[in-house]
Parts: structure tokens; sequence; C-alpha cells
């Protein structure tokens, strides 16, 4: 397969070469193929399916190719959740910056509201109390006059009886 390719599309195909010259190349590959750590090695699939199936994969078979192909989907799976988050993230922000916005304005207008009708409220009462004071007033001066009035009439009608009598 690799014959018939030219060598730009060979390597493309086939990918970075995997060379076990040492664990830290691993690692190292590892790193640089999925920073996160998510995902599996060639290498330790090959050692699951060695011991699971009891099969040994050599390095260059095919089915090995999934390994690179699932990590690389892994990837930018994790890529497009991390810009998942951070719309969400943005959203929500200004989805609660919003409903905050709305409540401090409604807690202000209700102060307010509450305020005026306080203020309200203790004028009309005042207005009602120096209304039933002035009546109140009113009501004792009538009151004053009429007993003022029936006490002239009780001295006078004493008098003339003292006057026809004596």
């Amino acid at each position: 397969m690799s014959d018939e390719l030219p060598p730009e599309m060979d390597s493309q195909v086939n990918g970075p070469e995997v060379s076990a010259s040492s664990d830290r190349e691993v690692v190292d590959e590892r790193q640089q193929l999925l920073p996160d750590g998510i995902g599996l090695t060639v290498e330790e699939v090959s050692a699951m399916l060695h011991k699971e199936h009891g099969v040994s994969v050599p390095k260059d078979d095919p089915v090995l190719m999934q390994v690179t192909i699932l990590n690389a989907f892994l990837q930018e799976q994790s890529k497009l959740q991390k810009r998942h988050e951070k719309a969400l993230a943005a959203f929500m922000s200004t989805q609660t910056s919003a409903h905050v916005e709305a409540v401090e304005k409604s807690v202000h207008q209700l102060s307010e509201t509450l305020s005026g009708v306080t203020v309200k409220g203790i004028q009309e009462a005042a207005k009602d109390f120096v209304a039933d004071v002035s009546s109140h007033r009113t009501t004792l001066w009538l009151c004053t006059a009429i007993i003022a009035c029936s006490a002239l009439i009780n001295v006078a009608v004493f008098v003339l009886q003292a006057v026809q009598h004596g």
C-alpha cells in the first residue's frame, strides 16, 4: 500500500511512526496525542489484547490504527466539550447577570412604592386626625356653650323662684 502512494501521502496515511526504544518516548507520544491523559497507547492496547484474548498483535497491524483514530477522536471530543463548557458558562453568566439586575430593579421599585405608600398613608392619617381633632374641638365648644346656657338658665330659674317666694 505504501508503495503506491507518494512519500508525502504515505506519511499522512500511516501517521507518525512509533518507536518503542524507551518508555520516555511512549510517554512523550501519549502526551502529544492526548494532553489530558485520555486514551490508550498502542502498546497498552496490544498488551490488553494479548491479556484478554491471548493474541499478540504486532505494532504494524492495521487493527492498531484504530487506537490512533479513536485517540484523535477523543482529543477532538474533549476540545469540543471544552468549547461547549466555555459557551455554557458565558451564557449562564449573561443570564444570571440579567436576572440579578431584574431582581435589583424590582427590589428598588418595591422599596420606592412601599416608601411612597407609607408616606402617603401617614399623610392621610394625619389629615384624618386633624379633621377628627377639628371636629372634636367644634363639638367641645358646642358642649361648652350648651353647659353655659344650661347653667345660666338654672341660675335664672333659682333667682326667679327666690323672687317669687320671697
